[in-house]
């Protein structure tokens, strides 16, 4: 019945919600063990913002450079939080190799 009601997200959408998913796991983790005051906070909003632009705008070509910038700022973030946002970066991937976004 859920796999049924999920075939109408555009792949957009897919990776937007992988993302909103991947923030809070990132926050979580980083104000459960790390100093909150001393954290560059708009970075972590990056893969969100290209994300949500994607959905926003349907452009193929906005999809395909969101997708190789989110990609590059999940391999320069590797390192801590990078990996949580692995999923949104290969669903961004998917959405620009699509070419036409259900709506």
């Amino acid at each position: 019945m859920i796999a049924s009601r999920v075939g109408f997200l555009s792949w957009s959408m897919r990776a937007l919600v992988a993302c909103l998913a991947a923030e809070i796991a990132s926050i979580w983790v980083i104000t459960r063990y790390f100093e909150v005051g001393s954290l560059g906070w708009p970075i972590l909003l990056v893969p969100v913002v290209l994300a949500a632009l994607a959905v926003a705008v349907p452009k193929r070509v906005l999809r395909i450079i969101a997708a190789a910038l989110v990609d590059f700022w999940c391999f320069a973030m590797i390192a801590s939080i990078g990996l949580f946002f692995v999923p949104c970066a290969l669903l961004m991937v998917v959405a620009a190799a699509v070419r036409k976004e259900v709506r």
